[in-house]
C-alpha cells in the first residue's frame, strides 16, 4: 500500500485485496506448476477466506477502503 490521497485510492485497495486473495490461495504456486506440466501435483484445496480474520497496519484511503468491503 501506499500514500495516495484520493488519487487512486480505490486501485490501489483494489490491488491489495487482490494480493491477499492470491497468497491466501497461493495463486503463484499454482501457476508455477500449472506452467511446468504439473497439473496434478496433489496441493489440495486452497483456503478460503470465509471466517479469516484481516489486521490493516494503518487506516489511510487504502486500508479504510479495504477494511470497508470495497463499499
Amino acid at each position: 500500500m501506499a500514500n495516495t490521497p484520493y488519487a487512486v485510492s480505490d486501485a490501489t485497495a483494489d490491488m491489495g485485496i487482490t494480493l491477499m486473495l492470491c497468497a491466501l490461495r497461493g495463486v503463484n504456486e499454482r501457476q508455477a506448476n500449472a506452467r511446468a506440466g504439473k497439473w496434478r501435483l496433489g496441493m489440495g484445496l486452497a483456503e478460503d477466506p470465509a471466517g479469516k480474520t484481516i489486521g490493516f497496519l494503518g487506516m489511510g484511503e487504502g486500508a479504510w477502503y479495504e477494511a470497508s468491503g470495497g463499499r
